[in-house]
């Protein structure tokens, strides 16, 4: 699957490595830089740190629900241990 981002006008496209394409639809998997390809040829004089940058700065409500719900569900395994 292929995402684009716009950056100051600039549109990249990116995706997920060929390793994570499926991880993607998982329920608690949290991306990480190394698992972000770009795609496009004309950077627009961004560097590649800056794009993912971006990107995560885009991905990081999706993170933080992410984590929330692990959290959730690990507080609700540990006081079920506790019972």
């Amino acid at each position: 699957m292929k995402f684009t981002i716009n950056i100051n006008g600039a549109l990249i496209d990116w995706r997920y490595t060929d390793e994570m394409q499926e991880k993607q639809y998982h329920l608690t998997w949290i991306p990480k830089r190394k698992d972000v390809q770009i795609l496009s040829k004309d950077l627009h004089g961004l560097t590649l740190s800056q794009i993912k940058d971006a990107i995560f700065e885009e991905l990081a409500r999706d993170i933080r629900s992410v984590k929330d719900h692990i959290n959730k569900k690990a507080r609700a395994r540990r006081k079920n241990e506790n019972i």
